[in-house]
Order: C-alpha cells, then sequence, then structure tokens
C-alpha cells in the first residue's frame, strides 16, 4: 500500500506532456458520407422476390421516414438496381434519377415534402451477382457430388445498396424487416455476425 501511495504522489506530480482529450460525442450532421441528412430512415419493410434461373431480383419496400429539412429531392443509395417507382404517403409519385458512378438515385418531388414522418414506398429490380457483392449465387458440392446454387447476401461494407434502394452509409442507422419469396424447395435462413 505504502508503495502505490509512492507511485501515485509521484504521478501526480509530474506535468502533462500532452493535453488528454476524450473522443468527441457522436454527431449526426458531422459524420462522414456523401448523401444529404435532410432525410433520415426509421425502419425497413423489404419484399423481395428472387429468379435464381435468370439471376434476377423484384423488390417493394416501405421506408419509414423522418424528414428533417422540408425538401423536394431525395436522395439515396443504389447500385445496379433499376428503381421503377417511388410514391410517398400522399400518394404522389417522384421522378426519378439514377447516377450509377456515383451510386445515387435521387426522388424529384413536385412540391416539397413537409418536415415530420413520412411513409415511401419504392418499386425496383436488379441483378443477382455472380460475384460476392450484395445478393449473389454461390455454387456448391452437395453430399452427393451434385452441384447446387444458393443465393447469399454480403452486405460489407457498402453492398446492401446492391440488394434494396437505401441509405447504405454509416451513419444511418435504421431497423428492417426482410421477406423474401423463393422456391418451395429451398430453405431461408439468416445468419449474423458482429465484429468488435
Amino acid at each position: 500500500m505504502r508503495q502505490l501511495l509512492t507511485l501515485t504522489t509521484l504521478l501526480a506530480g509530474l506535468p502533462l506532456v500532452d493535453p488528454v482529450c476524450a473522443e468527441q460525442v457522436f454527431s449526426f450532421q458531422r459524420a462522414a458520407g456523401q448523401l444529404p441528412k435532410t432525410v433520415v430512415p426509421v425502419s425497413y419493410g423489404i419484399n423481395i422476390s428472387t429468379d435464381i434461373d435468370n439471376l434476377k431480383l423484384t423488390g417493394q419496400e416501405t421506408i419509414q421516414v423522418d424528414v428533417r429539412t422540408s425538401t423536394t429531392d431525395v436522395t439515396l443509395n443504389q447500385a445496379g438496381l433499376h428503381l421503377a417507382e417511388a410514391v410517398l404517403d400522399n400518394g404522389v409519385k417522384a421522378g426519378i434519377t439514377q447516377d450509377d458512378a456515383a451510386e445515387t438515385a435521387t426522388l424529384h418531388f413536385p412540391e416539397k415534402v413537409s418536415k415530420g414522418a413520412h411513409t415511401l414506398v419504392i418499386t425496383y429490380s436488379g441483378p443477382i451477382l455472380k460475384t460476392p457483392n450484395g445478393i449473389y449465387v454461390d455454387d456448391y458440392t452437395a453430399p452427393t457430388g451434385e452441384t447446387k446454387r444458393m443465393l447469399v447476401t454480403q452486405f460489407e461494407v457498402a453492398d446492401a445498396r446492391r440488394m434494396f434502394p437505401g441509405w447504405d452509409e454509416p451513419a444511418f442507422k435504421a431497423t428492417f424487416q426482410l421477406n423474401v419469396t423463393l422456391p418451395t424447395t429451398t430453405v431461408a435462413f439468416c445468419v449474423v455476425s458482429e465484429r468488435g
């Protein structure tokens, strides 16, 4: 105990060479990212149908959003998808432009969308890839020696945008409900891993 007290006394008398700084409190507005922070997703309800033979998917998602700043344009991520229609809760359809290089889609509404809670429904389609991005196929050999095919998803680093349009940047947190329509001969299961 005496040695601990002596060490504590010695350390207390030393001047600090560098100031001690704590990590800054998270700020959504200052968080890095390309998307505007005027509209924020709260929850996604995503319905996907897959065509494994033709390597295509179709989807419809219902996104509960919080409009933080009244706006006519809503920009979100997509990569390789085709957005067919986007409708706001009041039935107003948006014009849609897609920038494949930037991996975004912008929904253009005829009038400003007011601040507050809204529901956005987007209908879209896209490819099922052969590379491990978004939703893709993986061929494997069954115990019988037969070649089989399975669908797999991989959302690292920013690959969710290859399966559904959304805010695919770390600052945008939301909840998800995913429903997938598959052939009756297949089984769906989900494995979630967290990395520290």
